[in-house]
């Protein structure tokens, strides 16, 4: 049974917590929007930056913001635009408008200052499953041509699982890997098989590592304490950013990031564009089977 109230939670003012009555949610109102909590209420896989140490500032946001402004990435779910640069980073540290659904709740941004865009996230359950879908609204008068980016930023200690194309593709490729000029390849986090990547990640290194890929079986899921986060999202086809990614993820000592992008798309004046992702659990799973059983149970429910 769908509920919800708002509550503080933490140092980031008001939220609005969400539950089916088995996942719960909580979405920041106060700043962001950022889905800060997804899990049960005794686990929570997104990572919280509490203390503020990971953030953007400079000369280009005294410049176009106030000054002394800076972007925080604040932890837990958050919408972008790709392909990344300085415009990406949007300060998000203001109220956002909610609208209350049926089985969930839109959170809208005020009008982005450098991206010419309006971004919502909408939240909804259904099925047992937490669909999350992210809108970009062109709020300008001319073309925009941008892919919607949705970044999970999930908690320390966990092992990334990313099922990898297997289609026969005979004389032609079925798997493509791009790596950003800081990853090491011979990076010990990182794991390649035939089937699987597996990232690990670890908050001794201090070296950020990132890897994207175009993913067919469109899913992704994050191994923490026991407990299996499932990220499944849309596959579409198009014209991709970076090198044809539609997944990416990155990791540093703070935390692992699993992301989605949309095609690129040209987005015209007044008109939204949406991607889609469905988030699920296995709590425990961890603590029944081995790496390579719940690598098997992934392909279970894919194929």
């Amino acid at each position: 049974m769908f509920s919800y109230n708002y509550e503080d939670y933490k140092n980031y003012g008001k939220v609005i917590k969400l539950t089916d009555g088995n996942l719960v949610a909580m979405v920041t109102v106060d700043v962001g929007p950022r889905i800060i909590y997804f899990g049960n209420e005794n686990v929570n896989f997104m990572w919280n930056d509490l203390d503020r140490v990971v953030d953007k500032g400079g000369e280009y946001f005294d410049t176009n913001f106030k000054k002394g402004e800076k972007w925080n990435i604040y932890g837990g779910h958050r919408l972008w635009k790709s392909p990344e640069d300085l415009a990406s980073y949007v300060p998000e540290n203001y109220p956002v408008d909610v609208e209350i659904l049926e089985n969930g709740a839109r959170f809208t941004t005020p009008n982005q200052k450098m991206t010419g865009l309006k971004a919502t996230i909408e939240v909804r359950f259904e099925g047992g499953e937490f669909v999350v879908k992210h809108t970009f609204k062109n709020v300008t008068e001319t073309d925009l041509e941008y892919s919607l980016w949705a970044l999970s930023v999930l908690k320390q200690g966990g092992t990334e699982l990313i099922y990898l194309n297997n289609d026969e593709t005979g004389l032609l490729p079925n798997k493509n890997f791009v790596f950003w000029p800081y990853a090491d390849l011979k990076d010990a986090r990182l794991d390649i098989t035939n089937d699987f990547v597996t990232l690990k990640q670890d908050n001794t290194n201090t070296n950020a590592f990132k890897l994207g890929m175009y993913s067919k079986k469109g899913i992704s899921t994050y191994l923490v304490d026991g407990d299996m986060f499932i990220k499944r999202f849309e596959r579409l086809d198009g014209k991709f950013a970076d090198y044809e990614c539609n997944f990416e993820t990155y990791t540093s000592e703070n935390f692992m990031e699993m992301e989605t992008l949309s095609p690129l798309y040209v987005i015209k004046p007044n008109e939204e564009k949406s991607h889609t992702e469905k988030w699920s659990a296995c709590f425990g799973i961890g603590k029944d089977k081995n790496l390579d059983e719940i690598k098997e149970y992934i392909k279970s429910i894919v194929d």
